[in-house]
């Protein structure tokens, strides 16, 4: 198993009921993957860069997860295609694990 982090950013205002459920879907999703999250930040609510969606704001929910190196791409179609998800980032952290 290989160690990514992922990072979801959601509409920005998102209530702390939105940020759960996407932190249970998440979870689903991952060991729907065959692979588990070991780590969760909610960096909160930061401005945009640039406008995506007519949103100017994003929440930040960074996730450490391993999985299988074939499982990525499943998991990188699952989170595309999940409309509550502004934008979505999948980065090896070049850690193995047992």
């Amino acid at each position: 198993m290989e160690s990514y982090e992922v990072t979801t950013v959601l509409a920005g205002g998102a209530t702390a009921a939105k940020r759960k459920s996407a932190k249970s879907q998440m979870e689903k999703a991952v060991i729907a993957q065959e692979g588990k999250v070991v780590g969760f930040e909610d960096w909160g609510e930061h401005e945009l860069a640039y406008t995506i969606d007519g949103n100017n704001a994003g929440v930040f929910l960074i996730y450490q997860v391993e999985l299988g190196g074939g499982k990525v791409r499943e998991l990188d179609n699952v989170l595309r295609l999940d409309e509550g998800i502004v934008r979505h980032l999948i980065v090896k952290n070049g850690k193995k694990s047992q």
